[in-house]
């Protein structure tokens, strides 16, 4: 029987699931040994890979990519196999929900759980407690920055960190100063209240990439 779940409601139950079981490390940044834990074999290569041999999960992450990339993607690829063994409280898995959502919705599966690998890796690279140092500078580009001066991640990762957790309705864009964008996309309202549209504006992205460079 189909369940014709929102995909907003299950990208949450997803991100909840990853920050119970992040706490459960005590919010480590060492994502080779979240690796090990879970029995997946961890390396690096020439290429992005999260995939399963019979019961072996793999991972390999790009070994040229900068360091800031490499934590994000492996996080990512991290959450693909955290979203396979993902089941609710009835034994359905998380990716038959979605497979079935989407079905419903016209909707491609494939880039839906992309896009809740993406919005894992944020929530791994920017736990809650590490979210709450910068809440006082709001959800605009100035929190993102404050997010990347307090753990190493890309500006990208803090964007989503910061516009999923308010939970509004938004449609969120990256912009360098010479106005190409970097990254864009939308989030779902999570809450019942009256619908808030804001746009996250980067145009200080070379800022940023200098910030970083002072601090590695």
């Amino acid at each position: 029987m189909a369940r014709h779940r929102k995909i907003p409601e299950l990208l949450q139950r997803f991100l909840n699931e990853i920050h119970v079981f992040h706490e459960g490390f005590e919010f480590t940044d060492d994502y080779k040994s979240i690796a090990d834990f879970l029995n997946v074999a961890f390396s690096f290569a020439r290429e992005n890979i999260s995939t399963r041999v019979g019961n072996q999960g793999i991972i390999t992450v790009d070994i040229d990519s900068p360091e800031t990339r490499k934590a994000f993607t492996a996080w990512h690829e991290i959450c693909h196999e955290l979203f396979r063994r993902s089941k609710a409280e009835d034994a359905v898995s998380l990716e038959d929900d979605v497979l079935d959502c989407c079905q419903f919705a016209n909707q491609n599966a494939v880039q839906v759980e992309e896009e809740f690998c993406n919005s894992g890796a944020s929530v791994l690279l920017f736990p809650h407690h590490i979210l709450r140092q910068v809440q006082i500078h709001g959800y605009g580009p100035i929190a993102a920055m404050k997010l990347l001066e307090s753990r190493q991640g890309s500006l990208e990762a803090a964007a989503r960190r910061i516009a999923y957790h308010h939970g509004y309705e938004a449609y969120v864009y990256l912009i360098e100063s010479s106005g190409h964008v970097i990254d864009s996309f939308g989030v779902a309202a999570q809450y019942n209240t009256s619908k808030k549209y804001y746009t996250l504006i980067a145009s200080l992205h070379a800022v940023c990439n200098r910030q970083r460079e002072q601090r590695s």
